[in-house]
């Protein structure tokens, strides 16, 4: 499973630490992780403005300016469907972190085996719910539904999406998109990811998606492909 994890503390040596069981968890687990780390609130919501969010939010509480409960908050006014995971000293916000859906708090001093836990917990339920992006469509972010993607390009320093309802864009790689959107999305070529449920036809060149868009297959790829779409097929 490929996620995308956030962590917020204002402690670095903290930070470092929380960001190594992280790693380790998801090599464990066979996970693809995109972790970004971020030393204050203001920092990861400047970072928020320019991509679709996260899958899993690990926020220290007690934070100079905004809290992590703050932070939270904020958060949950465009999204609603990442797994948030509160850390602190004190057990004093429970009722605070029902009011944004977190799934558990971490009291310091962490054990790995209690994080890794915890975030067992969290992609379990991520494999549970229907999953979004937030694009831009110029004007305004929208949410749009991983179902409703059709496929994507690179753009310059930006990914376009053709969804159902028109182009949409993320400022990221195609490396970056293609550990949001996991394993249900091949990257067909340099430049392009297509959804698996999508492909009709696959030549050692080209493949054709239902709506007859072509993609160009990068070289050395057919094989690849044809696995990864017994590999879907025997999922769904």
């Amino acid at each position: 499973m490929r996620l995308s994890m956030a962590i917020c503390d204002d402690d670095p040596p903290v930070l470092a630490s929380f960001g190594g069981m992280a790693r380790r968890w998801a090599t464990s687990r066979g996970h693809d992780l995109l972790l970004d780390s971020y030393p204050s609130a203001e920092a990861l919501l400047f970072a928020r403005e320019d991509r679709s969010g996260w899958d899993i939010l690990l926020l220290d509480i007690e934070m100079p300016g905004m809290d992590g409960v703050g932070l939270a908050k904020k958060l949950r006014e465009t999204d609603r469907t990442s797994e948030i995971l509160f850390i602190t000293g004190f057990p004093d916000f429970m009722q605070e972190g029902y009011e944004v859906g977190a799934i558990h708090y971490l009291l310091k001093p962490v054990k790995e085996e209690k994080l890794f836990e915890v975030l067992d917990r969290a992609a379990d339920r991520l494999l549970r719910v229907p999953r979004y992006l937030f694009l831009s469509s110029g004007r305004e972010t929208e949410r749009v539904l991983f179902d409703d993607i059709l496929y994507a390009e690179s753009d310059g320093h930006y990914v376009r999406f053709h969804t159902r309802t028109g182009e949409k864009r993320l400022r990221a790689t195609i490396p970056e998109a293609e550990i949001l959107l996991g394993e249900d999305f091949f990257r067909v070529s340099r430049s392009y990811l297509a959804p698996l449920r999508l492909i009709k036809a696959v030549s050692h060149a080209a493949v054709t998606l239902e709506d007859g868009t072509v993609l160009p297959l990068g070289r050395g790829l057919y094989d690849e492909l044809n696995r990864a779409l017994i590999a879907y097929f025997r999922r769904s």
